[in-house]
């Protein structure tokens, strides 16, 4: 890469004290994605998880004044109960979400 271009990767790592199935299973599993992903008032519906590489994720981020906003994307990596990599940069088949 040309070091005046500046990275277009962004990588985000948290430490926390839990379980990891839990942790896998907050992520993996729509009903709980469903509790944890917005912030209140905020809140998700109609999620849709095709853990995979190469499989999609969708969900509606809907806001307290009846905002709606879709989110789809698609999963790079997964190991199960251990690395999971994904994008809304990207839908199914890689094709750009913009």
């Amino acid at each position: 890469m040309n070091p005046s271009t500046p990275s277009l990767t962004l990588t985000l790592e948290r430490t926390l004290v839990a379980p990891r199935l839990s942790l896998w299973q907050c992520w993996t599993e729509a009903d709980l994605v469903e509790q944890w992903f917005c912030p209140k008032p905020w809140f998700v519906k109609d999620v849709d998880l095709d853990v995979r590489a190469g499989g999609a994720s969708s969900m509606t981020m809907c806001g307290p004044g009846g905002e709606s906003f879709s989110n789809q994307g698609v999963y790079l990596a997964v190991e199960e109960g251990k690395r999971l990599a994904f994008t809304d940069g990207f839908t199914s088949a890689r094709i750009p979400s913009g």
